[in-house]
């Protein structure tokens, strides 16, 4: 019988854990939102988030400090409860943990917000360190799903009952 470590972590509250990951998104959501709501210039199809967060623009301080930053500690924190709901294993563990960099990736380029506008400024370190950020953690949030989908598949994998019990009245 194959031993799994424990990591230390309190399972009772794994499942609500998963809620952090809920709110992250809605967190940057509503950020963005009234950020670019004092912004008609802002166009959501055009300009990236970061646009929204520049040093020295309109509402800079609010999208950083109370979306970006709030949004990506919030994924890491949520990242146990999917390795334990996908099982334990060395996929589940690569998926949580790429989710969890990138939640720290996400958080740290909403600690070193962009500068300047366009033309991209990459004389600037603090640009070239947000950039470097971003484009890690869109490759992490985008390679983390292939390995909780590579676990639930190796049969044993998502125990939605069980990991989720409110998840099952839905």
């Amino acid at each position: 019988m194959k031993q799994t470590r424990d990591l230390g972590m309190n399972h009772e509250h794994l499942p609500w854990l998963v809620l952090a990951g809920v709110a992250s998104p809605i967190i940057l959501f509503v950020a963005s939102m009234a950020v670019a709501a004092g912004r008609p210039e802002y166009s959501h199809l055009r300009q990236t988030f970061s646009e929204l967060g520049t040093r020295g623009r309109p509402g800079a301080i609010w999208m950083n400090w109370l979306g970006i930053v709030p949004a990506g500690f919030l994924i890491p924190v949520c990242a146990p409860s999917l390795y334990r709901a996908f099982g334990t294993g060395w996929r589940s563990a690569t998926g949580s943990i790429l989710l969890g960099a990138d939640g720290t990736c996400l958080g740290g380029s909403g600690l070193t917000p962009w500068q300047g506008g366009l033309p991209p400024d990459f004389s600037i370190p603090g640009n070239v360190l947000h950039l470097s950020l971003a484009l890690t953690g869109f490759l992490l949030i985008a390679l983390a799903p292939l390995f909780f989908a590579l676990q639930a598949r190796s049969g044993r994998g998502y125990r939605s009952g069980r990991a989720f019990p409110s998840a099952r009245r839905l």
